[in-house]
């Protein structure tokens, strides 16, 4: 089990701050654990029990009323820690009020709280209502009493789920609280929402009715991505393409072929005028938009934020990057797979065992893979958006996991499968394994990756190059694919390839990044669509061409 638990940042009990450091605020602070659980916390507070009769000092654990007991940590992040109460309600004395002998009897009364119930059901505040009847309580302990004496068990349950019309409603509750602050933001300005301001706007709409201060509900990562997508997508902060699907078969192999023309009307970047000075590239995950932005993790000094794809063609298309701009073609970190690993069980873990709710997650290295942007970045699918049209479709990782052979000698967790036309190399991932154990799967991958690239190299001389090191970049360009059974790499030779009809003419140049580990390729214009939907054979040229041709895996005792 990975013993670090990722979490978003905890809102303050009584507001949402509107700062910089909590811009992701329209989506509900979020816990991401290694096992898949993503709790929401809103404001648990100090619930002080009442006073031993005996003494003004706050009472000892004994005491404590039903409620949660917070703690300060060093660094000062909450720590939460259910304390179950030891006694039950205190029986009460003709003033209503608990009497020391009485606080263990463990029998429940209402007399004396009904000035309680009626108090607060004319609107009076419970800190009013404290001081009107004398009560000696935390407010938040009359909170719950209150809770107690006007509803029943059903009617107040302790960890409700999240629901699509909450999520939306919470959306839209912020949205318009903070209209009209737009003006403090440019100044600089903290500004908060009362978060019983938030709780009345759902709950007036039909939305679950939460407590002014205290709340927990589970917030699975696939609701937020989901929530976040389609908020996004409404407001047109993303565009999504739309893409013609079809299924080839490869060796008895399956591969997705999507069709996008959209991207091929995608507007293009003017050609920069010479200048002496270079242009900077903008960077997407630096200070990503508000209508992008998921998260940061994990919850103590975070390394990485999770944000949507603006360009998507499957949806919910979110990607995993480090906070502080590292390179994409250096060689990934601990730290990056052990994020990456959580993400995987977090959307697996919340469905159950299913294979129709998974991620596939891929990360695209150097020069020849497909690598769009230079900031170090995972990126994310959701299997069941992959395979919609296509149910029983299992990505090529799950295929070479299952089916592959022993693929290097003196390995026996690396596995090919020699029907495929590329090299390539996989490795099962244990059940909860630890982060040093991912990084040296990673590694070893890598280095029989490396290894094939330079026996190819060998055996062609001025066909490919190793690239720089300089800076600690990595020499070769591959494409690594992560699932919660495995990890799987390929190096490439090219980033794509020019398709070419029997008749020697052109049709147009396709580029493959790591989909390809799933089985997947999407192609631009209607030319390409046609030849390759129809010539299985060009498929497999296509992918000896951007990959390193299959013979130079070694494989055990196999006949290529």
């Amino acid at each position: 089990m990975l013993p670090q638990t990722y979490t978003l940042p905890m809102q303050d009990e009584e507001s949402f701050e509107q700062s910089h450091a909590v811009h992701w605020v329209d989506s509900p602070p979020v816990q991401v654990s290694s096992m898949g659980l993503l709790t929401q916390h809103k404001g648990a507070r100090l619930i002080q029990p009442a006073p031993n009769a005996n003494s003004t000092n706050s009472p000892g654990p004994r005491n404590m009323a039903e409620g949660r007991r917070c703690s300060e940590s060093s660094t000062g992040e909450r720590d939460h820690k259910v304390e179950m109460p030891t006694t039950s309600s205190p029986r009460c004395s003709q003033n209503g009020h608990a009497t020391k002998n009485d606080a263990t009897s463990g029998v429940r009364c209402s007399h004396g709280y009904e000035s309680l119930v009626r108090w607060r059901r004319e609107g009076k505040s419970y800190k009013n209502i404290k001081e009107l009847g004398g009560f000696t309580e935390a407010e938040s302990t009359l909170r719950g009493k209150f809770r107690t004496l006007t509803k029943s068990k059903k009617e107040r349950p302790r960890r409700p789920e999240w629901t699509q019309r909450d999520i939306h409603l919470l959306n839209e509750a912020v949205a318009v609280l903070t209209g009209h602050l737009s003006s403090l933001r440019c100044t600089g300005k903290s500004s908060k929402i009362p978060w019983k301001k938030v709780a009345e706007y759902i709950a007036e709409r039909g939305g679950y009715r939460f407590g002014n201060a205290t709340c927990k509900k589970k917030w699975p990562l696939s609701g937020l991505v989901e929530s976040k997508y389609n908020a996004a997508k409404s407001s047109d902060s993303l565009v999504f393409s739309s893409t013609e699907l079809t299924e080839l078969h490869l060796s008895g192999i399956s591969f997705q072929l999507r069709y996008c023309p959209a991207l091929a009307n995608k507007p293009q970047r003017e050609s920069a005028k010479p200048s002496k000075v270079p242009v900077k590239k903008p960077d997407p995950f630096d200070n990503p938009p508000e209508d992008l932005l998921i998260g940061e993790i994990p919850n103590k000094q975070p390394t990485h934020v999770l944000v949507l794809n603006k360009y998507p063609v499957i949806p919910q298309h979110f990607i995993l990057a480090t906070k502080i701009n590292k390179q994409q073609t250096h060689l990934l970190e601990q730290d990056d797979l052990e994020a990456t690993y959580a993400c995987l069980m977090a959307w697996e873990s919340e469905h159950g065992a299913g294979r129709e709710k998974r991620l596939f997650a891929f990360f695209n290295s150097g020069e020849h893979s497909g690598a769009s942007q230079a900031h170090r970045h995972i990126q994310f699918l959701p299997v069941e958006q992959m395979a919609k049209q296509h149910h029983n479709r299992e990505p090529l990782i799950d295929e070479v996991l299952k089916s592959g052979v022993p693929a290097k000698s003196g390995s026996e967790e690396l596995r090919a499968l020699p029907k495929v036309p590329f090299t390539h190399f996989a490795a099962p991932i244990p059940v909860s394994p630890k982060p040093s154990h991912l990084f040296k799967l990673y590694t070893d991958l890598y280095e029989a990756a490396a290894s094939a690239v330079r026996s190819y190299i060998g055996s062609h001389p001025g066909d490919l190059e190793l690239h720089s090191e300089e800076g600690g970049a990595a020499p070769i360009s591959y494409n690594l694919a992560l699932t919660t059974a495995g990890m799987m790499i390929c190096p490439r030779k090219k980033e794509g390839d020019l398709l070419r009809r029997d008749d020697g003419g052109e049709v147009g140049s396709v580029a493959l990044n790591g989909t390809i580990l799933a089985g997947t390729l999407m192609v631009k214009d209607e030319g390409e669509w046609e030849l390759l939907k129809n010539d299985n054979g060009k498929l497999k040229e296509l992918l000896r061409a951007v990959g390193v041709p299959q013979e130079y895996t070694t494989i055990d005792s196999i006949k290529l």
